[in-house]
């Protein structure tokens, strides 16, 4: 078996320790300072294109849904009109006014023109 010595170093290979130190001393400072500097940046700009994406998606579909809640309340409004137009009802039963459906009124209205026009012109003759 053989064993590893260690030698003392000698006078003239010994190093003072700044010498130790400079000899170590292989890390380049400035340069991770400015990696570190960009990757900041980068993180930071990464975050912040993040964010406005993240709002603007955001604001697209509010707006999608409040158009979607307006056209719901719009259909929703049109529907009962529809069913008041075209529905037959009691306005003051204690006065005898009811309500009709449009189309019937229409048609009432066009035929007592047409007695009208024809009553107008037989008094005419």
């Amino acid at each position: 078996m053989s064993h590893a010595v260690l030698e003392r170093p000698t006078a003239q290979q010994a190093l003072s320790p700044e010498d130790q130190f400079e000899r170590y001393d292989t890390i380049d400072t400035p340069k991770i300072v400015v990696i570190g500097f960009i990757a900041a940046i980068v993180t930071f700009a990464a975050i912040v294109g993040a964010q406005a994406l993240y709002f603007a998606a955001y604001s697209v579909e509010s707006t999608e849904k409040e158009v979607q809640a307006a056209d719901a309340l719009v259909e929703d409004a049109l529907t009962k009109q529809s069913a008041k137009l075209s529905s037959y009802g009691w306005v003051d039963p204690q006065q005898g006014i009811v309500t009709i459906p449009v189309d019937d009124a229409m048609k009432l209205v066009l035929e007592e023109e047409n007695s009208r026009k024809t009553s107008n012109e037989n008094s005419i003759n």
